[in-house]
């Protein structure tokens, strides 16, 4: 879709129920219908005209995550609490600014200039390794910790990413 001045901006979003658990697709439901309702309130944004409302924004959609993360912690309907993870990849574009909220290991890339360039970073142990310089990246790809999250909505810890770009025409 085309974003221009006078669009009031574009949410994408992708929320990936863990599997290995019993309520992994409702959590996901849950967390969309969540997410989307507190991001509703935000249509009046204009970064355009009010470019200092940036951090609001930022605010806001961590805001968001959190929420939809408790939500999820108080859910309990087959008597298995904490069983709706769900990871949450969101992008919102408010020109000029695209806003990347992160939780999981669902990723986000853009396409600029033919050029494709993850903008996430895996939240699983395997990236933990890598990042504490004990793994390489190709120990990390090859192993079964690859899929272990260690951030996830509903799950005992939570670290929400939010970081903003500048968009470009074409994006």
């Amino acid at each position: 879709p085309a974003l221009s001045a006078d669009s009031r901006g574009y949410v994408f979003l992708v929320a990936d129920g863990v599997g290995a658990f019993a309520q992994a697709a409702n959590g996901s439901a849950r967390a969309i219908r969540s997410v989307a309702q507190y991001l509703v309130d935000m249509s009046e944004m204009s970064l355009s005209a009010e470019p200092e409302r940036e951090q609001e924004v930022v605010s806001r959609v961590h805001d968001a995550v959190v929420e939809t993360h408790n939500t999820l912690l108080a859910l309990d309907e087959d008597g298995i609490p904490g069983s709706a993870l769900t990871t949450l990849t969101m992008l919102v574009a408010i020109w000029p600014r695209l806003f990347v909220v992160h939780v999981g290991d669902s990723r986000a890339y853009r396409l600029r200039d033919g050029q494709l360039t993850q903008l996430t970073t895996d939240q699983t142990m395997a990236q933990a390794m890598v990042d504490s310089g004990e793994w390489t990246r190709a120990i990390a790809d090859a192993s079964p910790l690859r899929h272990v999250l260690v951030s996830a909505l509903g799950s005992a810890e939570i670290d929400p990413q939010v970081r903003s770009l500048d968009l470009e025409r074409q994006d």
